[in-house]
């Protein structure tokens, strides 16, 4: 429809403002012609656009010849998928206003990590091709949030790559990008299912049993999803990157745990002839409860002890290789988990000096403070003073770099939250709340922050005050936050203005704009 749109406007009269709407009446058009088969396309004004639109190959309208209004069946097909939408009412779905669909995606995410918890643990420790009836069971409602999944993505909306900031709402356009990305992995993903159907109805051959246990793991082809989903949880959430990267090198230490112990675990559960790691343990260690060693969860704690002590390199050596099969698993699994702890040690020692930046800045402050006292011989009661004033002034460093933040944002966006950071004492000031958004914009960035100590004398001429935190004498009234003064700064006359001067009685935290910077952005 988007080759129809641009070969043919005329015919198509595609708008990208309300395609469904365009879609409906371009193929009612075609559905009017399909009803006729020896009709020909439109005359003037389309009859030229369709005719170079047929000539341009696999279009609407076949040209040329006697079959002039003969339809291809490239046509027919999206006909009746449009027919088949149109009965069922399927309608592109926004994952930004749908009321559903966050909690179909935790749903989905939640179950993906399911799987790729129980398939390693059913390919390792449960021997049988025709496991239990209630893991058969479990896995067939997994699959069944598959299917119904696949036929979700096949109407969820994404974001344009070639048009930022606009969402595709074509339905061709959204199941050509699910059916080349992830189709396939979804696909097969489904695949142990039929297969688990066929063996619980035929009888196999013998030797495919290992071989049928392989294939439940192609269900881990999922896994792709959840990178999309935490992405997208990332931009709606607002969590911490620091929180968010310490959680999932948690989750990196988790899996890879579990699936070294299932690989261990698999190498004596799958062996019968020669001697494992398992039958050494149970000669070395008899215990009096035999069950432990032949149940699939005692075996896999077993498992799991021996792949944490190899993953955090501590090595009790109670449990060791017996065969050549073990021996070249183990020096794998060293291998890998020699990298991962030794990355993901890094990694959290890297996240762990910024996960409180600010916090690292003042003590950094602090500390160059005190070398400053130290180099001058500050007098002790001095000392105490300045370590007080640096210690209330933290919270104005950390509004200092959130101004800046703002800075980097387009003029829009910086309009915007200007306007809720202002909200407070913006409309106390009349001159100031009739501002339109851009003004005021540029107004926040001439408002300056600061901090005076207390019985600490606030003097500022022509200088408009609005009180954040802390409390202060001023005309024999107690100005506590949120209070404003010195709104008289736009009078010309001095006598009129009142300059009486402020007394900080605590630690006065206030927020000035001087009247000619005010001036400047008005001519401005």
């Amino acid at each position: 429809w988007a080759a129809m749109g641009k070969l043919a406007p005329g015919y198509a009269r595609f708008d990208e403002r309300s395609p469904d709407a365009s879609m409906s009446n371009a193929w009612g058009e075609a559905e009017a012609q399909l009803r006729s088969p020896g009709s020909t396309p439109p005359s003037s004004p389309r009859e030229s656009s369709a005719s170079s639109f047929g000539s341009s190959g696999g279009g609407l309208w076949r040209s040329g010849g006697a079959r002039r209004g003969s339809v291809s069946p490239a046509a027919h097909a999206h006909l009746g998928l449009h027919r088949i939408r149109k009965f069922f009412r399927i309608r592109p779905v926004d994952p930004r206003t749908s009321t559903w669909r966050g909690l179909w995606d935790v749903l989905i995410f939640f179950s993906i990590i399911f799987t790729s918890c129980v398939v390693p643990y059913e390919v390792a420790f449960l021997t049988s091709v025709t496991y239990p009836l209630f893991w058969f069971t479990l896995d067939r409602i997994l699959d069944v949030l598959t299917i119904a999944d696949m036929a979700v993505q096949f109407v969820t909306v994404y974001g344009d790559p070639e048009r930022p900031g606009m969402r595709v709402t074509d339905l061709d356009r959204i199941a050509w990008r699910y059916m080349s990305t992830v189709f396939l992995f979804d696909t097969i993903s489904l695949v142990p299912g039929f297969l688990a159907v066929v063996v619980n109805m035929v009888r196999l051959p013998e030797g495919t049993e290992e071989a049928l246990r392989l294939a439940r793991l192609v269900r881990l082809f999922r896994m792709p999803h959840l990178v999309e989903m935490m992405q997208e949880w990332e931009i709606t959430g607002g969590a911490s990157h620091a929180k968010i990267s310490l959680v999932n090198f948690m989750f990196c230490i988790i899996f890879c745990g579990h699936w070294m112990a299932c690989v261990w675990g698999a190498m004596a559960c799958w062996t019968d002839s020669k001697p494992t790691w398992l039958s050494a343990l149970m000669a070395a260690k008899p215990l009096d409860d035999i069950d432990f060693y032949q149940d699939p969860s005692g075996r896999y704690c077993l498992a799991l002890y021996w792949a944490i002590m190899t993953l955090t390199s501590i090595g009790y050596g109670d449990i060791t290789p017996q065969n050549k099969q073990e021996y070249w698993v183990c020096i794998v699994c060293m291998l890998l988990s020699g990298a991962i702890w030794s990355f993901v040690i890094a990694q959290v020692c890297g996240v762990v000096t910024t996960l409180l930046p600010h916090d690292i800045s003042f003590k950094q402050t602090m500390d160059d403070l005190n070398w400053l006292m130290d180099d001058r011989g500050v007098h002790p009661d001095v000392r105490k003073q300045l370590r007080r004033y640096m210690n209330e002034s933290k919270h104005l460093q950390r509004i200092r770099e959130q101004k800046a933040i703002i800075d980097q944002m387009s003029p829009m966006l910086q309009g915007e939250v200007t306007a809720h950071l202002l909200a407070d004492w913006r409309h106390k000031v009349w001159y100031i709340a009739r501002m339109d958004p851009d003004c005021l914009t540029r107004v926040s960035q001439m408002v300056r922050i600061m901090l005076y100590a207390p019985k600490e004398c606030v003097h500022m001429e022509r200088t408009l005050c609005c009180v954040r935190r802390g409390a202060a004498f001023h005309g024999g009234k107690v100005l506590v936050a949120g209070d404003v003064w010195g709104t008289d700064m736009i009078l010309a006359n001095e006598v009129l203005r009142d300059l009486t001067p402020a007394r900080c009685m605590s630690y006065f935290e206030v927020l000035s704009l001087r009247y000619f910077d005010l001036k400047k952005v008005v001519h401005a």
